[in-house]
């Protein structure tokens, strides 16, 4: 099969996404793929976090809503050192 993609659908067309990565899997660019080793270190962060959960032997993730700054939970974890978002201090000094 020959294909080319400017041929088919114009010079200046931009494709979608998914049309974007499967032309670059057909050319063999790999640019926008993730390797296996990338994956395999991912996996290698993410996976104790979730056996921690599922064990109960972590804290609980802390929900927020929507369109908030975050959960409530953050300002404590960075109080502890004394520190605060740089929003809060924004929302100070708006409000004085």
């Amino acid at each position: 099969m020959e294909f080319n993609y400017a041929e088919a659908f114009g010079q200046t067309a931009i494709p979608e996404s998914y049309e974007r990565l499967l032309l670059d899997a057909l050319q063999g660019d790999a640019s926008l793929f993730t390797r296996a080793d990338e994956v395999e270190t991912a996996w290698g962060l993410i996976d104790p976090i979730l056996q921690a959960w599922e064990a109960n032997l972590a804290p609980p993730l802390a929900y927020y809503k929507p369109g908030t700054w975050g959960p409530a939970e953050a300002n404590t974890m960075l109080a502890r050192d004394g520190r605060k978002w740089m929003h809060e201090e924004a929302r100070h000094m708006l409000e004085s």
